[in-house]
């Protein structure tokens, strides 16, 4: 076995061992290394450091990108809430399209823009283009009798260049507590006629008397002497505080005629529907002459079938009926 040990350590250091002599280990030598190697590691490193370089000339001139970019407009107002409106957000009934009063636009429902700048000057004539007569001593009509009764003032104004006439009778004022009332009887020209919705022009209509929509609630349509007219119940805000009202339109095509308006009394509770019937049954033409066609549309009896003719029983201007009730 010392025999095999000897020869093997004699084969890993590459000596042969004198017969009969001790066995002595040469001193081991280190290894050459590899020329090749140390170049090629060098080689990368200079490959490796020049590209890095060239990247960086490249896009030295452009400025860093920050860290991260700051949440833009709309991701900051999910994350801190919706912004509350300066004015309360309307709430609509029967799937009607919700608008504050001040985005309802400048030309809606048939009624266009009324200021100086759009054509439009005062009509200056002596007598009002109407007037409303004294209701009848119909059941539950007092308050109403007595709105009507109030001092009011028509104000008509003409459009220069295409000849229409917007005539509105105002009773009550915005600005106060109190009882409204406006009936407004627009006759197109050849000016631009506007398209609209129903709640678009009590929008609109309430923006110009310093008022804004709070409810809108469309009703069945009612029965007058010229018809049937569209109504809704509608709450007005404002700063004399809120007001309960009921609204009224109709667009007539012979004679061309946009006729709208409301009606808001004392207290919380809105008019009837058929408060709007009596109003429109009281209007007494007065521009006979100057316009025939529609003086014979008001000179027409009353009609039987109108919803004032025959009041509900109670309060005419506080019972409000259900809005699927037929009123003939």
């Amino acid at each position: 076995m010392k025999r095999i040990g000897t020869l093997a350590r004699a084969g890993l250091t590459g000596h042969r061992l004198a017969a009969g002599k001790p066995t002595r280990r040469a001193p081991m030598q280190d290894m050459p290394a590899r020329k090749g190697s140390w170049r090629g590691v060098a080689a990368l490193s200079a490959l490796l450091l020049g590209g890095f370089a060239a990247f960086m000339a490249m896009s030295g001139g452009d400025d860093p990108a920050p860290a991260s970019a700051p949440p833009s407009a709309p991701a900051r107002a999910s994350a801190e809430g919706p912004v509350a409106p300066e004015r309360p957000a309307v709430q609509m009934v029967n799937g009607q399209d919700a608008v504050k009063s001040g985005e309802a636009g400048a030309q809606t429902a048939g009624q266009p823009d009324k200021s100086p700048a759009a054509g439009w000057v005062a009509a200056r004539e002596e007598q009002p283009a109407f007037r409303l007569d004294p209701l009848p001593q119909l059941p539950g009509t007092a308050a109403l009798r007595g709105l009507m009764a109030m001092t009011g003032a028509v104000e008509g104004v003409l459009h220069a260049s295409g000849g229409g006439r917007d005539d509105a009778l105002i009773i009550g004022d915005a600005g106060q507590a109190g009882p409204l009332l406006r009936l407004s009887l627009y006759r197109p020209g050849s000016e631009p006629q506007p398209g609209g919705s129903f709640f678009v022009d009590v929008a609109r209509r309430a923006g110009e008397a310093g008022m804004w929509v709070e409810r809108f609630a469309p009703l069945p349509s009612l029965e007058t002497r010229l018809g049937p007219v569209d109504v809704a119940l509608a709450r007005f805000g404002g700063h004399a505080g809120a007001r309960s009202c009921v609204t009224f339109r109709q667009v007539r095509a012979q004679p061309d005629l946009r006729l709208s308006g409301w009606i808001c009394l004392d207290g919380d509770a809105p008019p009837a529907p058929e408060a709007a019937a009596c109003v429109i049954d009281a209007v007494r033409w007065q521009r006979d002459q100057d316009e025939p066609q529609i003086a014979a549309l008001f000179a027409a009896n009353a009609s039987p079938t109108s919803a004032c003719a025959q009041p509900a029983a109670g309060d005419l201007t506080s019972s409000v009926r259900p809005a699927g009730a037929t009123r003939r």
